[in-house]
């Protein structure tokens, strides 16, 4: 059951700051009074462009919150594996290359 959307209509995933629907859902994630279990987005540059760094700074809060991310195209990524968290840097470095 999708509950809501947190939507930054053409603002590029490298400019979090400026993505205030991104803020909003990791502020709404890792609160107490978050309601949801997982993040779904299309692709994992839709959740964000960040070089691998500054994933960590995005990503880190959400593990300790219990918080998944989903992606349609390649389902759950593992973030509490060695394997998926290897994965998940190599694309967003990829991904945050590519802009």
């Amino acid at each position: 059951t999708i509950l809501r959307w947190f939507e930054d209509d053409a603002i590029s995933g490298d400019e979090t700051h400026k993505r205030h629907g991104f803020l909003e859902m990791h502020r709404v994630a890792c609160s107490k009074q978050r309601d949801f279990e997982a993040i779904l987005v299309w692709d994992q540059d839709r959740f964000g462009r960040f070089d691998s760094l500054e994933a960590g700074y995005w990503v880190h809060p959400l593990v300790k919150a219990g918080v998944k991310l989903v992606t349609v195209g390649e389902g759950l990524i593992d973030w509490t594996d060695f394997t998926g968290r290897m994965m998940y840097g190599i694309k967003q470095e990829g991904k945050h290359q590519f802009l």
